[in-house]
């Protein structure tokens, strides 16, 4: 009896084992996905009055995209828009200082 006893204990033990590997592993692939896309970087090109000044690379707020062009370029006198590309719905976006949605002048 005391013996079986003993058997069944390393069985449990790797059963337990194998379970939290798993469970870590799913964790982490989980995971790994949603900080990947939070990094991904984009162009941004600044205009003024219809006049593309530039571009602004590796951008990863895009809601940023006009005001960092303003701090880039002086001609924007705080009137630029940024503008990028999106992939995903094949168009190009256009955002003010305050991150809203604009046409391209």
């Amino acid at each position: 009896m005391e013996k079986e006893r003993l058997q069944r204990v390393p069985v449990r033990l790797r059963m337990h084992i194998k379970a939290g590997l798993l469970f870590l592993t799913t964790v982490v692939s989980l995971t790994v996905p949603v900080f990947a896309a939070d990094s991904v970087t984009v162009t941004v090109s600044c205009y003024t009055e219809a006049v593309y000044l530039g571009d602004v690379g590796d951008v990863v707020d895009v809601t940023t995209a006009a005001r960092l062009c303003n701090v880039t370029y002086a001609d924007c006198s705080e009137r630029c828009i940024g503008c990028f590309h999106d992939f995903h719905s094949d168009t190009d976006i256009c955002l003010d200082n305050q991150g809203r949605k604009v046409l391209k002048r």
